[in-house]
């Protein structure tokens, strides 16, 4: 848990079933990105910061926050995969994360293509 940088409250509130932290989803980014070979993950606090995210340029997977909310966003061979528990919109906050993340992907109408948002079931807490 150290090397994550997660305490003894972080698992507990894990355990509990209560509302994840910033720290327990970097956590979750950081071992993910581990797992896909690569070192792409990044804090989700840069998504409140004036330069937010740095773009990828391979395969990865980030969580994204929203406002209370967490959205899983994958990009693998130029497509990107959003799971949004909340449903097929996709906030402006969580869009504008999206690009800074994805940027070698924008368009010239600033745009992404290739997105597709999957249905997932939405947690209770």
């Amino acid at each position: 848990m150290k090397t994550l940088n997660l305490t003894l409250d972080d698992k507990y509130l894990l355990m509990g079933g209560d509302w994840l932290n910033d720290k327990i989803v970097d956590a979750v980014n950081s071992l993910v990105s581990k797992r896909l070979g690569n070192n792409t993950a990044q804090t989700t606090l840069l998504s409140q910061s004036a330069h937010g995210f740095k773009a990828v340029t391979q395969d990865s997977m980030q969580v994204l926050y929203d406002n209370n909310h967490w959205v899983a966003s994958a990009c693998a061979k130029g497509e990107i995969v959003i799971a949004n528990s909340l449903g097929n919109v996709v906030s402006a906050f969580v869009m504008k994360q999206l690009k800074q993340l994805y940027a070698p992907l924008l368009v010239g109408t600033g745009g992404l293509h290739y997105v597709t948002v999957v249905q997932c079931a939405q947690q209770p807490n």
